[in-house]
């Protein structure tokens, strides 16, 4: 179920600003700041209240504690192996689940795909205009600026956010 629209439009003027500050971050410093991913979750407990039922509000934040427990049981394993995943995303994927009503988690997993060209189509224009380059000088951290340069999940997942925020407002789904 979706959120009353006044709502969401409410919660979404808050939303896509501080999903771009996290895709700034994260791009400049490697690292997706917890204040930002609080206040994901302390926008969406008045709008969420104000704006779904109460039933489907007390299932979303259950459903965001599940997947709090179960994401970070996934982690430990994940990176017990070696596969390297930074727990900022894991936590901005946790802070996203209460914003999203399961019957159109499919919608937010096609929206990865786009999400994700656009992602590394950036990353790779700025390897491309910065070739040759041994340091990045427009990165804040140090050690992040020397590094290759990656494409950080946060990028993907704030666009991502951005995007459903986006064909949920403009109401596209309802005339499906």
């Amino acid at each position: 179920m979706l959120m009353d629209p006044t709502m969401l439009a409410i919660a979404a003027a808050g939303l896509c600003p501080l999903c771009l500050y996290i895709i700034y971050s994260d791009v400049m410093t490697m690292r997706i700041p917890n204040t930002a991913l609080l206040l994901m979750v302390a926008i969406f407990l008045p709008t969420g209240y104000l704006g779904l039922p109460t039933e489907i509000f007390l299932y979303r934040l259950l459903y965001t504690v599940i997947a709090f427990f179960v994401g970070y049981g996934i982690y430990e394993i994940v990176t017990r192996v070696g596969i390297p995943i930074g727990s900022g995303d894991l936590k901005m994927i946790i802070a996203s689940v209460p914003w999203l009503p399961i019957e159109y988690f499919p919608l937010y997993a096609y929206l990865m795909i786009p999400s994700v060209i656009v992602s590394i189509s950036a990353i790779m224009l700025v390897r491309w205009a910065l070739r040759g380059k041994t340091e990045i000088e427009w990165i804040e951290d140090p050690e992040v600026r020397t590094r290759k340069l990656r494409v950080p999940a946060g990028t993907v997942l704030g666009l991502n956010m951005i995007l459903f925020l986006g064909i949920i407002l403009s109401g596209a789904l309802e005339r499906v």
